[in-house]
């Protein structure tokens, strides 16, 4: 049995707008998604499973057309985000007359959290999955190869007849250890590079070390797919598959993609102590993400011995009431203290923050550009609200009927950086236009100041770097 495993072709430029483009160039990271999938897959009998990354390849849908005519597969599976949605409509129907018979299914976080409408949306589609895919994929494929009843196989919706059916969900994976490597192998890795500014040295690959969140974000949709149970993998097997990636692919930076990853404190001495014991921070750095209120000085500098040079975290306002709004369950104190120390321990920061979140005045978007200069992250990323189907954002400005369609189309980039398209929410009294203003003069007032060109000097290590840096800055100079 042939399987294919593809995304959809959605370029940097769709993903994040146009400036961001200018700034950061063709930016794309791994489907590491479907690497773990396809580890689990092809650990099956009788099965062979191939990625195909279109974004990655820049494939457009000619390229696509011609790929499935020359390689007939017996399974595609397609992985889509919300944002995809327009290029997936035009992907499903290209390739749909070449498939024929072949059966489809979706999944990601648009189909996890909205199964049986994307099956009654989309015609050309046979099955969809929600939840954790390594768990789900191997019954379904079971049964089509005639070994597992369809009511057996959890975690998918499917067509019978005229009708779609709903199977109940598939437990989550409990022990993250009892997965395989990634298949990294089946992806063009060497063609991978992120923003510049969020790696120090090349090649850089991408982890994760743990899934799930247990707080209440109600912009955030994570929960839908991963839980809020948080689970990690054991540091021993953590430094097992780090080591694999150093060893097989030549990394030298690591950025670990969990959302939380010093949820556990006694977890990342753990995983430190492990760095150290194997001398890993000899050969790589790495970074990662986290909250505001997860931080304390004597980790941060455990962190930095044991190579971790920046940590991202979820700002997003610089109004308390909206953080209370939006249940982020921080403190303005915390995000100013989190950057203090890190600073401390000598890890870099990056900040992201929203604009236009409920209710938002603009003095409120102000406020938040100033606090985000007062508290003096390395960097930062504004991006606009964006409701997304999963949220509780969503379904509280769906009930006010504040979402300007209900057409996924809508959903085009993910917070774009200068876009003048309108966008499927702005709170009341405000315009598109307005934040896509504001969200640029964010970015301008931020990265124009001269201490900030100052410590980006600081920190050039090469003079491609340097190239970089000065077309980004002619960049936000032109926006």
């Amino acid at each position: 049995m042939k399987v294919l495993l593809m995304s959809v072709p959605y370029t940097t430029e769709e993903r994040y707008g146009k400036t961001i483009k200018k700034l950061v160039g063709p930016s794309l990271l791994p489907p590491l998604g479907l690497a773990y999938i396809a580890a689990v897959i092809r650990k099956m009998e009788d099965v062979d499973v191939r990625i195909l990354d279109t974004a990655i390849e820049n494939m457009d849908m000619t390229d696509i057309k011609e790929f499935l005519e020359k390689n007939r597969f017996d399974l595609i599976g397609i992985s889509m985000m919300t944002p995809m949605y327009g290029k997936f409509l035009k992907l499903i129907k290209q390739i749909k007359p070449i498939t024929k018979e072949t059966p489809i299914l979706v999944g990601g976080p648009h189909a996890s959290i909205l199964p049986v409408e994307t099956l009654k949306e989309n015609p050309e589609v046979d099955y969809t999955v929600f939840g954790e895919g390594e768990a789900i994929m191997p019954d379904l494929i079971l049964h089509l190869q005639g070994k597992k009843k369809i009511e057996d196989v959890e975690g998918i919706a499917y067509r019978q007849g005229n009708d779609i059916k709903l199977n109940k969900p598939k437990k989550l994976i409990e022990n993250l250890d009892t997965l395989p490597f990634p298949a990294l192998d089946l992806l063009p890795i060497k063609k991978y590079i992120p923003a510049p500014s969020t790696y120090r040295r090349l090649p850089t690959l991408h982890m994760i070390a743990s899934r799930g969140c247990p707080f209440y974000c109600t912009y955030c949709s994570a929960q839908s797919i991963f839980g809020r149970v948080h689970r990690a993998y054991s540091p021993k097997r953590m430094m097992d598959e780090l080591e694999w990636i150093i060893d097989k692919y030549g990394a030298k930076d690591i950025f670990f993609l969990d959302d939380l990853f010093t949820k556990d404190k006694e977890w990342v001495h753990a995983v430190c102590d492990e760095i150290l014991k194997r001398g890993i921070h000899k050969k790589i750095c790495w970074s990662c993400s986290t909250r505001v209120s997860m931080v304390d000085y004597e980790m941060l500098k455990k962190m930095k011995k044991a190579g971790c040079w920046q940590i991202h975290f979820g700002v997003e306002s610089g109004s308390q009431r909206l953080l209370n709004l939006i249940k982020k369950g921080i403190t303005l104190e915390q995000s100013k203290n989190a950057m203090k120390i890190c600073r401390k321990a000598g890890i870099q920061t990056r900040a992201y923050f929203m604009l236009g979140l409920p209710t938002e005045t603009r003095e409120e978007s102000l406020q938040t550009i100033r606090f985000a200069k007062d508290i003096d992250p390395d960097y930062v990323k504004y991006s606009l609200t964006t409701p997304y189907p999963g949220t509780e954002l969503f379904d509280i400005i769906k009930k006010e009927g504040n979402l300007k369609t209900e057409s996924w189309e809508l959903y085009k980039t993910m917070g774009g950086l200068g876009e003048d398209s309108e966008r499927p929410y702005t709170p009341k009294g405000r315009t598109s236009k307005e934040l896509n203003e504001l969200q640029k003069r964010a970015h301008k007032e931020f990265f124009l100041r001269p201490k900030i060109i100052l410590r980006f000097l600081f920190n050039i290590r090469s003079f491609d770097e340097l190239k970089v840096y000065a077309k980004g800055a002619l960049a936000l100079l032109n926006i």
